[in-house]
């Protein structure tokens, strides 16, 4: 699925730090794009790192191997994904599902961001080019996270945005001439390098 999904999964257990343990998990769930969280057996520790996740906005999948009736009750209106250890295919296939839904709404906001520079750059510059469709875009974006985080969509950091999205939404951009008037546009417009 990582494979799949241009995605990295990492355990908030996974490497031994000298800081505590609360400090990493907390610096985990801040620079996660989503979590996965198992709820089996009501564990006090993953209700409170849900309410930390809650909190900061993110995005969250549970799951559990629980029967349904014993889902907590301040959880039950939440969508979650129930698994069975011998029927993992049944599991991974939902789990797709759920990982595709989630990053599908993401490439989408983050197209309609694109579009708006796009059209912004082409009336600032006068420049005369296409954009891709939205599927090579997604498909751009997604090569790139393989390397590069996506900015943050706060409007604080409309700059950083500007110059992830730019690149990726314009058709031709090996050409040099077309590369000057981004990079030109990025500087006048933020007045920064």
């Amino acid at each position: 699925m990582e494979k799949q999904h241009s995605i990295r999964c990492e355990r908030g257990d996974s490497q031994i730090l000298t800081s505590l343990l609360l400090d990493k998990i907390v610096d985990y769930i801040e620079n996660a794009d989503l979590i996965i969280a198992d709820i089996s057996g009501r564990n006090p520790n993953v209700f409170y790192e849900l309410g930390i996740a809650q909190t900061l906005g993110k995005q969250v999948i549970l799951i559990t191997k629980d029967a349904v009736s014993e889902v907590p009750t301040d959880i039950k209106g939440f969508e979650f994904i129930r698994y069975e250890l011998d029927k993992d295919t049944e599991f991974l296939s939902r789990l797709d599902n759920a990982l595709s839904n989630v990053f599908v709404k993401r490439y989408e906001i983050l197209y309609k961001h694109a579009e708006a520079v796009y059209y912004d750059f082409r009336i600032a510059r006068y420049a005369q080019v296409e954009k891709v469709t939205k599927e090579v875009f997604v498909s751009r974006v997604k090569d790139a996270e393989r390397t590069l985080k996506i900015p943050s969509m706060r409007e604080d950091n409309a700059l950083n945005i500007a110059a992830f999205v730019l690149p990726r939404i314009i058709h031709d951009t090996t050409d040099t001439v077309v590369l000057e008037h981004i990079n030109a546009w990025l500087f006048e417009k933020w007045k920064v390098q």
